[in-house]
């Protein structure tokens, strides 16, 4: 048709697959994308991406033109979480219970890429050194196959709970948090990931702890100091690591910083929308 085409790619979809064991590389479904892939890069006047590791990585292999890519990451809606800057002091047990206890959230699947018993590993480390903390986890997935493997990783039904909650209602839950926490596999495929609930914890003014090798991550925490990559799951790095993440959750201003950290690099309007505008006016040139 001789129309200017954008290429926006959400991620490495035919690898994202086969790591999470649903594809197989010699699939003939695997391939069958990898080639509209290959053609849709070859074709587009413009391209997104959601991390500049992607963005190099399509440059390094020749793929794409840098001059053709924008890098959008995962944006949040700030104003969503505005109204709740001010409950820093206020925690949760249950939802809308008011506790001075120390809550770890998760939110999001905790199933295919994710590493939900490394996660419940890490919280047992960090409730170690300071006993009463909680676990709360926030998924679509059914609560009992869940809390089978937290107690696995050597949980007590008492130290968790496991719920869903409507979109409008996430902000205010994270809000009353003090640390978030997102641990996925690190594949090949994750050079292209931005998890937006790295974005929706920062905006909620929580510290984030990440694994390393996830999209631009590990970079964005430590320079903004707001948060912490853990490099591997063995106790004698999830001690530490919990030890780390109490103490950035104990200083002051850490709340303001990381809200300035997700206004810098996920506000939805100055960021992800004056990105798509750019790449919009380039390719229409």
């Amino acid at each position: 048709s001789g129309v200017r085409i954008i290429f926006d790619i959400r991620g490495l979809m035919a690898e994202e697959y086969e790591d999470a064991g649903v594809w197989q590389r010699d699939s003939a479904v695997f391939r069958a994308v990898k080639k509209l892939e290959r053609a849709g890069l070859k074709r587009a006047d413009g391209i997104v991406v959601l991390t500049r590791r992607m963005r190099d990585w399509l440059v390094g292999e020749q793929l794409a033109a840098a001059e053709k890519i924008q890098v959008i990451p995962c944006c949040v809606d700030l104003m969503q979480y505005q109204e709740n800057a001010g409950e820093d002091s206020i925690k949760t047990g249950t939802v809308g219970e008011a506790s001075e206890r120390f809550e770890v959230v998760y939110a999001g699947s905790v199933t295919g890429l994710y590493m939900l018993e490394e996660m419940g590993r890490f919280f047992g480390e960090l409730r170690q050194r300071r006993p009463g903390a909680f676990f709360r986890v926030l998924t679509m997935s059914a609560p009992e196959p869940v809390a089978a493997v937290l107690r696995q990783a050597g949980l007590n039904n008492e130290d968790f709970q496991i719920g869903s909650a409507a979109a409008s209602e996430v902000p205010a839950i994270l809000s009353r948090a003090r640390l978030g926490i997102s641990f996925r596999k690190p594949t090949f495929s994750q050079i292209a990931a931005s998890p937006t609930k790295i974005s929706e914890y920062l905006a909620a003014g929580l510290p984030v702890v990440s694994n390393q090798g996830i999209g631009d991550t590990d970079e964005l925490l430590e320079r903004e100091r707001v948060g912490l990559v853990v490099a591997d799951f063995d106790s004698n790095n999830l001690g530490p690591a919990a030890e780390r993440a109490l103490a950035l959750a104990d200083e002051s201003g850490i709340a303001e910083r990381c809200r300035a950290a997700a206004e810098k690099h996920f506000d939805l309007d100055t960021v992800g929308g004056a990105g798509y505008v750019e790449l919009y006016r380039r390719v229409a040139v």
